[in-house]
């Protein structure tokens, strides 16, 4: 599994910029998903499927609370201790995340 532990990233996007905290764990050999913002802003729930590695990457889809019944697209690129990636939300877009950092 790759991407395993925290890692911090910087978001900027019309609806929030800063920088958010994602930790990638294992969870029974699946990939499981937390994220946190470093800011005053309570962040909706998201929920994460068909996660699918392909070399340095994870390719993925979800859900998020703000968005029932609506499908999100996730994609996570790595390099060593480098991150970057995007969500893709319908009525949202591209929301980049770049500059991730390995934290932990």
């Amino acid at each position: 599994m790759i991407g395993l532990g925290k890692w911090k990233a910087r978001v900027d996007h019309m609806f929030f910029k800063g920088d958010v905290i994602l930790e990638i764990k294992d969870k029974d050999g699946e990939y499981d998903f937390d994220i946190e913002l470093n800011a005053d802003m309570e962040l909706p729930d998201f929920r994460f499927y068909d996660i699918v590695e392909e070399g340095n990457t994870l390719k993925g889809k979800g859900e998020v609370s703000l968005l029932p019944g609506k499908e999100i697209e996730a994609f996570l690129e790595f390099e060593g201790d480098k991150m970057s990636g995007y969500l893709k939300a319908p009525f949202v877009g591209k929301i980049k995340i770049k500059d991730g950092e390995k934290v932990g």
